[in-house]
């Protein structure tokens, strides 16, 4: 039985990973190739049933490389555009397009049965050869090169070297050598303690035990110095707010007040215009690519009606050729005619002339 392939143009790891996991199951082969021009052709050379083509924000590459593989292939493979940054507007304007994809994924949302369901819409799955994974969250997700850094409760200690060691201690790479380091001390104390008492169970009872006690005290002063860092942290706000209206009033009475609200009201009607020129930039660079497939599907039509007018000239000559000879067939059969008569009119004066002897 061939192997059933797929072909997947991203570098996103983890729509990888649901590619793999969901046509895994249906007897799929998933390889994952460079989203470049010159890769573009394995999608000819493999010849997949399926192929994946990320496009994102800003370069958006992968317009280009669906028209290269669209004009490789044809519609002998379907292409699947896949985003994680494009709006679904943008998505729904390239569908419009002569040279566009199949299909359109949006990897913020999909899950793996909308997945499944338009693969099979696309390229009959066919039965279950193996098991599906289980789906984390029903939908794809972070891309697991993305580090999450964990939801800490108390947030009054979070400086910034708290914050690193947090996320350093959220990187599984990390996780071993932290979880390594912090409880040694822990480790080293029960081996001694089984040294010097002889009696493991007892040692370690212990252990446990002062260390539950000490957790226990530890949370205890906490909370009773909670009421203390609260009544600090209400004396910085006030203080804060403090300043904050002397500045205020500095800035009022400034000689410079006026120009800095200018300057301000300068700034945001500036940012309004970018954004009018952004949006503006957005829809020009829109009418282009339609103005450039327009062109693409016009130079097509010209080559076209070029090779049917070449065509018909070839035609033309081969037709002047065939009359020339005909009229040449013509001419000559004028000429054996016109001889047919001078014939039959002097066959026919003799015989009168014969008939007009005998009568004599």
């Amino acid at each position: 039985m061939a192997t059933r392939r797929a072909l997947v143009f991203d570098n996103d790891s983890a729509f990888f990973t649901l590619i793999k996991s969901s046509l895994g199951a249906y007897g799929f082969e998933v390889q994952v190739a460079d989203p470049r021009a010159d890769n573009i052709q394995k999608v000819k050379v493999l010849n997949p049933e399926i192929a994946f083509i990320a496009v994102d924000a800003p370069d958006k590459v992968g317009y280009t490389l669906c028209s290269e593989a669209k004009k490789a292939v044809g519609n002998k493979i379907p292409i699947v555009l896949a985003t994680a940054t494009l709006s679904p507007h943008d998505l729904a304007l390239h569908a419009k397009l002569k040279m566009h994809a199949d299909a359109y994924l949006d990897k913020r949302s999909i899950s793996r049965d909308e997945l499944l369901h338009k693969l099979d819409e696309l390229i009959r799955l066919g039965p279950r050869i193996g098991p599906l994974p289980p789906e984390d969250n029903g939908d794809l997700g972070p891309s697991k090169d993305v580090k999450q850094i964990p939801v800490v409760e108390d947030k009054s200690d979070l400086s910034e070297g708290s914050i690193d060691k947090v996320y350093e201690a959220s990187d599984p790479a990390n996780q071993e050598e932290f979880t390594r380091n912090e409880p040694a001390s822990i480790s080293e104390s029960l081996e001694e303690t089984i040294e010097s008492e002889g009696d493991t169970n007892y040692a370690v009872s212990s252990q446990t035990n002062g260390m539950r006690d000490q957790t226990v005290k530890d949370d205890a002063d906490d909370y009773n110095d909670l009421d203390g860092r609260l009544a600090k942290q209400e004396s910085e706000i006030n203080h804060l707010r403090q300043q904050l209206e002397e500045a205020r009033r500095d800035a009022r009475s400034s000689p410079f007040s006026s120009d800095f609200l200018s300057l301000r009201e300068q700034i945001t009607q500036k940012d309004s215009e970018i954004i009018l020129l952004t949006e503006k930039l957005h829809d020009s660079n829109r009418e282009i690519l339609t103005g450039k497939n327009k062109l693409r599907q016009f130079a097509k039509r010209k080559a076209e009606l070029k090779m049917e007018i070449d065509q018909g000239l070839k035609r033309e000559k081969e037709l002047t050729a065939i009359l020339q000879v005909k009229q040449h067939e013509i001419t000559s059969a004028q000429k054996d005619l016109k001889a047919l008569i001078r014939k039959a009119i002097k066959e026919e004066k003799q015989a009168e002339d014969t008939l007009a002897q005998e009568q004599q």
